[in-house]
């Protein structure tokens, strides 16, 4: 706990005031389902987009499982969505989402070696920007554009009952 604390407050420490900012991603689940996600930020994550190949191994601290309603994905001390994505390759941020329960029964490795996700959005600051920082899954009417993988009309076909649980915005 103390270890914890610590790193909280250095790394609060190591965001300059000037450049904090509202540049957090969140992602809403509106599937009834649990899930799981992973950005792929370059930073941290070791690869960005064009690379969309998920690696062996992840960084467990980058992991947000157990997604019920909501949660970050991304948030760090970025006074913009480009300076967010000024660690990728191609200013693009991946973010993975996985069935919690497939992660369950069939553990990481398995997972990310069999590339099993249900959605990779692939984000810009500009689609970033005309969300607020606000990505769903299923995909809202508004990410109808964001490039993902499979496209829009394949997930929301594949999660037809989950798709309807989505609110219009």
């Amino acid at each position: 706990m103390k270890r914890l604390l610590l790193f909280m407050l250095l790394a609060m420490q190591a965001c300059n005031m000037e450049d904090f900012g509202d540049a957090d991603v969140f992602l809403y689940n509106r599937s009834g389902l649990s899930i799981a996600s992973y950005p792929a930020d370059g930073t941290n994550s070791g690869f960005s987009y064009p690379d969309t190949l998920l690696p062996r191994t992840i960084n467990a601290f980058h992991v947000k499982e157990n997604i019920i309603s909501e949660d970050w994905v991304l948030s760090w001390c970025a006074p913009s969505y480009k300076h967010l994505l000024s660690g990728t390759q191609a200013g693009v941020l991946s973010v993975f989402v996985f069935n919690q329960a497939i992660v369950n029964d069939e553990g990481w490795e398995s997972v990310l070696s069999h590339q099993n996700y249900m959605v990779r959005y692939d984000l810009t600051a500009k689609d970033l920007e005309s969300l607020q920082g606000a990505i769903y899954f299923p995909p809202s009417d508004a990410m109808r554009n964001v490039r993902m993988f499979p496209p829009y009309e394949e997930v929301i076909q594949k999660y037809p009952a989950i798709a309807g649980k989505i609110p219009a915005y």
